[in-house]
């Protein structure tokens, strides 16, 4: 069964008589955000070799995996397609991806050389057709995104069910998180490809309907934080004005997690509340600074970033994150669009 690091998270914070509150008042950055950027890119070119890098989690592969590429020397895993859309999304966010060209280049030419088999197969974990050898849902719906394959979008349409899911709500009972976030990835599919426009708005709904529920069911701070993560890039990608109070809250929810103790010195989480706090263009800049100020501050000597502080897990998916993090946080202080238009 696939599964994804669902741990995201937020430092910096003094506890006094039961009272969050931040340790230090919004200062410039004592380090300089593009240059922290570029650190990252270069540890990141360092490290890679063809469809390896260095890192546990990246590393792993599932029982039973077998994913196949055509090209020669293409050895791919769900885990190394996770990072190669980390990639395309710093490709398509970097004002210059030079330093990641070689990477930029392989998944490239990985996800081109897939396609025709992903368009052709079945998801496995989806209510309709469960059970049968075929490939994650999610993955599918990532790949379509990052390579807008309509093919795709049409594919993954035919296991929709009337409605308006493809998992069963309990499909994953541990990562509970996973069963709305997996299909938010479908939904803007669809909108990036103009497929089932007609059923979109429809889609959009019930995923805010499980998410608001969600929250009231769920304690667990890395799950709501996982959830909100993807709800606001569900919403964000459609710029419409009829979701903007949804939007807002989900936002101002996030960020109050974000202050939250138990999830304070988690590099990883930090990184990911900032990515989406300011693809939506949060406006408690107060806030950003300092999610950046804690990410800036524990960036290594070689570049990269661990999963927490005083780790050592997981130095090139953090840094994935991180980068992209501190990059669209650049981006928006510098009162640029948070994401190159495609």
């Amino acid at each position: 069964m696939k599964k994804i690091l669902g741990v995201f998270l937020v430092g910096g914070v003094l506890i006094v008589s039961g009272v969050i509150t931040w340790l230090t008042r919004p200062t410039a950055p004592s380090l300089s955000v593009n240059s922290a950027v570029q650190r990252g890119l270069a540890y990141l070119a360092a490290v890679y070799t063809p469809y390896h890098y260095p890192d546990t989690y990246l590393e792993y592969v599932y029982p039973g995996e077998a994913l196949t590429c055509p090209l020669e020397g293409c050895a791919i895993t769900y885990r190394i397609l996770d990072a190669f859309f980390d990639v395309r999304f710093l490709e398509n966010e970097l004002e210059d991806a030079e330093t990641i060209r070689v990477q930029i280049t392989d998944a490239e030419k990985t996800f081109s050389a897939i396609l025709p088999e992903w368009r052709a197969t079945n998801p496995y974990n989806t209510i309709i057709g469960k059970g049968k050898a075929g490939f994650a849902l999610d993955t599918t719906c990532i790949i379509g995104y990052v390579e807008d394959d309509d093919m795709i979008a049409d594919h993954v349409a035919d296991f929709l069910t009337s409605d308006g899911n493809w998992l069963k709500q309990d499909e994953y009972p541990v990562d509970r998180w996973r069963n709305i976030a997996d299909e938010t990835w479908c939904i803007r599919l669809f909108a990036r490809t103009g497929r089932l426009r007609d059923r979109q708005q429809s889609l959009i709904q019930e995923k805010i309907r499980e998410t608001d529920a969600f929250l009231v069911d769920t304690d667990r701070v890395e799950d709501r934080i996982a959830v909100l993560f993807h709800m606001l890039y569900l919403l964000a990608d459609q710029s419409s004005p009829e979701y903007a109070e949804t939007l807002d809250r989900y936002a101002k929810n996030l960020a109050a997690l974000a202050r939250d103790p138990v999830i304070a010195g988690n590099t990883f989480t930090q990184a990911n509340i900032l990515d989406a706090l300011a693809r939506v263009r949060y406006d408690d800049q107060a806030l950003l600074h300092l999610l950046a100020k804690e990410i800036l501050s524990r960036q290594r000597d070689d570049g990269s970033w661990a999963r927490a502080a005083g780790s050592t897990e997981y130095p090139v998916f953090t840094t994935f994150r991180a980068t992209i993090a501190l990059n669209k946080y650049d981006r928006l202080r510098r009162g640029v669009p948070v994401e190159k238009p495609e």
